[in-house]
């Protein structure tokens, strides 16, 4: 089952006029930016521990509980960075598709979206 950007942006702005009872925009930016980051670092933490027990270290979470937290932590900076984009007035699938498309040209990539 795959989502649409257009599809998340929905749900993000109908599940925040029921969370705060309002819609995103630029004075929420900052805690979008915040909660993004914070996010990115859970994920990050998450790799980590997969990491330790490829390793063998102490502390490692074994591969299916660590690529479940992984995929989970990846969701919720897919979901925060679609509320930035959304209180800055950007369309998170076009800038992503800008974005590809801008690093294909630059490195001579024939695929792009």
């Amino acid at each position: 089952m795959s989502l649409r950007f257009d599809e998340l942006r929905t749900a993000n702005a109908n599940r925040g006029l029921e969370w705060c009872g309002k819609k995103t925009g630029i004075e929420d930016m900052e805690f979008c930016a915040i909660e993004l980051g914070g996010e990115s670092g859970e994920a990050l933490d998450a790799v980590k521990k997969y990491l330790r027990f490829l390793n063998g270290w102490k502390g490692g979470v074994e591969q299916e509980q660590a690529v479940d937290a992984i995929a989970k932590e990846l969701a919720d900076v897919v979901i925060c960075a679609d509320r930035l984009a959304e209180s800055l007035g950007i369309d998170l699938g076009d800038a992503v598709k800008r974005k590809f498309n801008i690093t294909s040209d630059r490195y001579s990539l024939s695929v792009k979206l």
